[in-house]
């Protein structure tokens, strides 16, 4: 790790954070996901959560880090790292607090999701991430989800198929009222404009109300149109030539 970057985190130094910004990125690319892995390791820490200086010490540093993988373009390279770190709030308390106050982890997580998230045409970190976002849906933080169902929308129309094993946690998401179900909504892009109909009937019913329980035909049904969407694509890439050998 830079000596600088490992300094500032077996420390918790705060007043050398800052100086993280003076380092050229490609300097300490290098050392990025070894980074992470010490700052999960510092926000997994029993007193993390009401220690004020470590907390802003990581800030700090997931802001340089995420900074240097935009601009390095190592997305692929410390996706695993970052991911990591990401999944590990999940162990932690994601709610606001009675003053909508975004509470540590969340604030990692949020810092981090637009960071994996903004490569939604990246297979392979949308591979690594999409499984873990599903799971930030049903942590009751509106904030997250509502930004998350954005960036997931993106990551279904880039490749729908991604989503196909994960519409049980959507349509549960969308039936509690943790995402919306609209035109631009994720299983809406997801599963096509066949979907909408579907949302009204829904709503006739009742069945939209926060309370709801998700109904394992809609969870069949959602799953079975992405699928489908993802078998004419492939068939409309071959028609169009792209499974022929040059």
């Amino acid at each position: 790790m830079h000596h600088l970057f490992g300094l500032v985190l077996a420390q918790k130094d705060l007043s050398r954070a800052g100086d993280l910004f003076s380092l050229d990125d490609a300097e300490i690319e290098g050392s990025l996901s070894e980074a992470l892995e010490q700052i999960r390791l510092i926000s997994s820490s029993p007193d993390y959560q009401t220690n004020d200086n470590d907390q802003a010490v990581v800030e700090i540093c997931i802001t340089r880090i995420t900074t240097a993988i935009r601009e390095t373009e190592s997305i692929e390279k410390h996706g695993k790292a970052l991911v990591a770190l990401w999944e590990s709030c999940l162990e932690h308390n994601l709610k606001p607090s009675g003053k909508d106050e975004d509470t540590p982890h969340a604030k990692i997580a949020s810092d981090i999701m637009s960071c994996i998230l903004q490569n939604y045409n990246r297979p392979p970190v949308m591979a690594l991430a999409v499984p873990v976002a599903v799971k930030f849906l049903q942590r009751g933080n509106k904030e997250l989800c509502r930004n998350m169902s954005s960036y997931l929308s993106l990551a279904a129309i880039a490749k729908a198929d991604l989503l196909a094993d994960h519409t049980d946690a959507i349509v549960k998401s969308v039936l509690q009222g943790s995402l919306a179900w609209g035109r631009h909504s994720v299983l809406t892009v997801a599963c096509g404009e066949r979907a909408l109909p579907a949302a009204g009937s829904m709503r006739g019913r009742g069945w939209l109300a926060p309370a709801a329980r998700p109904l394992p035909w809609l969870c069949s049904w959602a799953s079975e149109l992405v699928r489908r969407r993802q078998r004419l694509a492939q068939e409309e890439w071959v028609h169009a030539g792209g499974g022929q050998e040059h």
